[in-house]
């Protein structure tokens, strides 16, 4: 995993839009259910138990052999946790990334000052 969870984390949101369980991810865990739960909530709960059953699956299928048994056992989330605490980049790398693009950016000899300032912008 290593350089390139930015990468891999984002294609793992995209695979899971696709699938529409992109919830499963973002959503906090529905609360447990009790002895009296209607239907409704029943089918939800399951239903989101399910979804993250398929997005573990899913995370799992697009690691390496290593990770995979890494973490064949922990749940989705967990696994994101250690994987964003081990790999993800620091704020403040990508802070100095991007001071260091823009106080190198020059403007180009000719350009037009609303290009260059749209180019600043992104």
């Amino acid at each position: 995993m290593g350089l390139n969870f930015d990468s891999w984390y984002r294609k793992l949101k995209i695979v899971l839009e696709y699938k529409q369980i992109l919830y499963a991810h973002i959503d906090p865990a529905p609360e447990e259910l009790t002895q009296n739960a209607r239907g409704v909530i029943r089918d939800t709960y399951q239903k989101w138990l399910n979804n993250r059953t398929i997005m573990r699956c899913i995370m799992r299928a697009a690691m390496n052999d290593e990770f995979n048994r890494k973490f064949e056992d922990a749940q989705s989330d967990e696994t994101l946790q250690v994987l964003n605490e081990s790999f993800d980049t620091p704020d403040d790398v990508e802070r100095h990334k991007t001071s260091c693009v823009i106080f190198n950016a020059r403007m180009r000899e000719g350009a037009s000052i609303i290009d260059h300032i749209l180019y600043m912008i992104e």
